[in-house]
């Protein structure tokens, strides 16, 4: 692998994780589905979660171009393929976005991409 091609890995994971800290942020004070619903403030918090798992399903996308399936493989746990499907819908269907789908996805399952996303980058030195 050259020097470019790592390159591109260290600049997808690190937008990978700027997306989930921002998420991470933005989710802070949601305690509920219904929470994102309830003022204009909160409406924004799903609208800019929701751009950040767009941009996420589109890194995961790039990264898979550039690193072995087996890489991946190693974290079961981890739905890639959801990541990168929730892309795919809220990019198509962004005006019927399920503030339920969103809840869940940063209440369980970004925490377990983060923890994938820093071992997957750790071992790439970056």
């Amino acid at each position: 692998m050259s020097d470019k091609d790592y390159a591109l890995i260290y600049e997808i994971f690190d937008q990978i994780d700027e997306g989930i800290s921002r998420i991470f942020y933005y989710f802070a004070p949601i305690q509920s589905p219904i929470d994102f619903t309830k003022n204009y403030d909160n409406q924004m918090r799903l609208d800019a979660i929701s751009m950040m798992l767009i941009a996420i399903g589109e890194s995961i996308k790039k990264l898979e171009k550039k690193i072995s399936p087996s890489q991946f493989e190693r974290f079961p746990n981890v739905d890639w393929r959801g990541a990168k499907g929730i892309r795919d819908i809220l990019s198509h269907t962004y005006f019927q976005i399920q503030p339920e789908v969103i809840f869940q996805t940063c209440r369980e399952d970004i925490p377990i991409l983060q923890t994938a996303i820093q071992a997957l980058k750790s071992e790439y030195n970056c």
